[in-house]
């Protein structure tokens, strides 16, 4: 086959002093350069260079689009994150890992449904809508686990967590869902067992308890609630030893 060709066709009237029709004709300009240069530049906008999938901004606004034209239907948002990539880096270079990065990207578009809108979010983060029903935690887990290293003598090992959001609320940006998700994976992160966690309300709740405290610290320090006390460390008949210093939140 060869190759596909655009041009511009103008029809012009020929009309003589009098405004009398004597003819016409057709004006033919070839925009195949231009118009391959301009879908280049569209392409280039709303994917992401390396992976070839789209760049989270436009898989956030392809979200959007699809939740407001579909609103019977129930999705999930899913996002996943490999375990110390940098240190992959470090250890084999930015090319092995960009190499990691584009395998993934691939299992993620051979194994996602039609309508499965997906995309690359950030770094080593990548992020998909899909479909309810069509989640399965077992196949999913399988099927991430595709992604093929591109050398088998590597020694460290590739771990892939995920964290699964269902849209509860559409009102709110697909950021924000995203967002969610990842508060999900961030409780696993650590975990070399578990690979998937999902999000709820009291997940929500605990990480908002927890930044309240966290943003509380300096509070408490400056109006003294945080205090020193001495606990005495006493051997079995009764000798002190030692003690041990607490820092009590009053």
């Amino acid at each position: 086959a060869g190759e596909v060709r655009t041009f511009e066709m103008e029809y012009q009237k020929v009309l003589d002093k009098r405004g009398r029709y004597t003819g016409a004709f057709v004006s033919v300009k070839d925009r195949t350069e231009e118009q391959k240069k301009l879908n280049e530049e569209r392409y280039a906008a709303t994917h992401d260079k390396l992976t070839g999938l789209y760049n989270s901004d436009y898989l956030y606004s392809r979200i959007e689009k699809r939740l407001r034209e579909d609103p019977e239907t129930r999705y999930i948002v899913v996002t996943s994150d490999i375990k110390g990539f940098k240190m992959v880096n470090d250890i084999y270079g930015t090319k092995t890992g960009d190499e990691i990065l584009i395998n993934i990207a691939k299992s993620i578009a051979e194994n996602a449904s039609s309508d499965t809108i997906y995309g690359r979010v950030s770094g080593d983060k990548f992020g998909l809508m899909m479909r309810r029903d069509l989640y399965n935690e077992e196949v999913f887990t399988k099927d991430m686990n595709k992604a093929n290293l591109p050398n088998e003598d590597m020694f460290y090992p590739i771990i892939i967590h995920v964290g699964v959001y269902e849209i509860t609320d559409r009102r709110i940006p697909a950021s924000v869902m995203f967002d969610r998700a990842f508060m999900a994976l961030a409780t696993i992160k650590e975990d070399m067992q578990k690979r998937i966690a999902y999000y709820d309300a009291n997940l929500r709740e605990n990480l908002l308890w927890e930044q309240r405290v966290a943003g509380s610290i300096d509070l408490g320090l400056d109006t003294e609630q945080i205090v020193p006390y001495m606990q005495a460390q006493v051997t079995s008949d009764g000798k002190i030893e030692g003690v041990e210093l607490l820092a009590r939140w009053m």
